[in-house]
């Protein structure tokens, strides 16, 4: 993907004519959940080579990443209405080198944009972008206003990730690999805005490869996503080594984003757009 900078300023929308995007009344999982293996929605029309999916259970909907040819596009869709929208990201000094991950950061009520992609291996450094749903949803601005930017450093070297979970106040980053271990390190959240940080390592995850996206249940199960299905890893939370071991099957393309609505039911999203409903051994 091409390196842009861009610099927005925030702009305020006026909320006439806007109805509130939060809706009232949260729901445990995405609704259809009834046949496993069934393709529950198809995203292409908001988001173009889908990498990631958060979902928002308070406001019932999916928040998704794109990393397709053109500029990376967070995109917004609402179960209540139906209605899906690309969603800017406004702050001073945003960069958009590789977009890959999207985590939510529930104790601060924010989602984290990681610009962590790296192909080559040859990035000194990459981003995490703090952004706040919370205007855009109440219909208060029409962007994602930035709140913090986190500055990473690898201390054992430039990686490709595009993997990642919070756990206590963290970030935590997994290395897609083709063959090998994957390379796992934890980045704080509790810090100053603009900081540069080393991330820590925690260890190698074995056992599963080509990772490309991770979640944590509500009751704090680390899953991994690859081509291969699905996996568990007990211990990713913590200090490693660590052992992934497959819960779900292969998928008929290729999967790159996943919801663990419970620790064995989840939502996967593959590169075209499709979302599918996946269930665990």
């Amino acid at each position: 993907m091409s390196t842009c900078v861009f610099h927005l300023l925030l702009v305020l929308v006026a909320c006439t004519g806007f109805a509130s995007r939060a809706q009232a009344g949260p729901i445990a999982s995405p609704p259809g959940f009834t046949i496993p293996g069934e393709q529950l929605w198809n995203f292409a029309r908001i988001v173009e080579e889908l990498s990631a999916l958060v979902w928002d259970s308070t406001n019932n909907g999916f928040w998704m990443l794109g990393d397709g040819p053109g500029p990376t596009q967070l995109s917004w869709f609402s179960f209540a209405d139906r209605r899906g929208e690309r969603v800017p990201v406004a702050g001073s000094g945003v960069a958009l080198n590789d977009w890959e991950a999207l985590v939510a950061d529930r104790a601060r009520g924010w989602l984290w944009i990681l610009d962590v992609g790296d192909n080559l291996g040859a990035r000194p450094e990459v981003q995490l972008y703090g952004v706040d749903p919370g205007p855009f949803l109440r219909a208060e601005l029409g962007v994602l206003p930035l709140r913090k930017t986190i500055h990473v450093v690898f201390e054992s070297g430039p990686r490709d990730v595009e993997a990642a979970f919070v756990s206590d106040d963290q970030i935590f980053l997994v290395e897609k690999t083709f063959w090998g271990a994957a390379r796992m390190v934890a980045i704080p959240l509790i810090t100053e805005d603009g900081a540069q940080v080393v991330a820590q390592d925690v260890g190698l995850v074995s056992g599963a490869r080509l990772i490309t996206d991770a979640d944590r249940s509500p009751n704090g199960t680390i899953f991994l996503l690859t081509y291969d299905g699905i996996f568990q890893c007990a211990t990713c939370a913590a200090s490693g080594p660590h052992r992934a071991t497959p819960v779900g099957g292969g998928f008929s393309g290729q999967a790159e984003a996943l919801v663990a609505v419970s620790d064995r039911e989840f939502a996967v999203g593959l590169e075209d757009g499709r979302v599918f409903y996946q269930t665990g051994d």
